[in-house]
């Protein structure tokens, strides 16, 4: 993380409690463009596509505890998939499931903890999310 400016490690530190890109530039009082670019960079320095990805990483790296959350077995298995940047296609394609059925997994996996996006579910799992 120290490869990071300080503006993004403000945008890290805001999608680390699972906020979007929206929430992010209100809170910034920057434009979403600009959010967007800071990620893209972050994405680019962590050699990672996505920006649960970002997260992941940078949960791995401060070593955040891992906090229990709600998954079904399969569910698990979309969570885990979903963590190592496979897009919801490539999920399906490694579990032989149809796109339907990944995204089933994912909608039970939101309700059951209370969240209303995949980077609410990952904040929560690495216990930094704040409403």
């Amino acid at each position: 993380l120290e490869l990071l400016t300080k503006k993004e490690q403000e945008v890290v530190n805001l999608l680390m409690k699972g906020q979007h890109q929206k929430k992010i530039a209100r809170e910034m009082r920057t434009s979403r463009k600009l959010i967007h670019l800071h990620l893209s960079r972050i994405r680019k320095k962590f050699s990672v596509h996505t920006t649960i990805e970002i997260m992941r990483c940078t949960g791995e790296t401060l070593a955040y505890p891992k906090q229990p959350i709600k998954l079904t077995s399969r569910g698990a298995d979309v969570f885990f998939f979903s963590l190592s940047g496979l897009n919801t296609i490539r999920i399906t394609r490694c579990l032989k499931f149809c796109l339907r059925g990944v995204r089933r997994h994912r909608e039970k996996m939101l309700m059951a903890n209370g969240c209303n996006s995949m980077l609410e579910l990952v904040a929560k799992y690495y216990g930094t999310y704040a409403e």
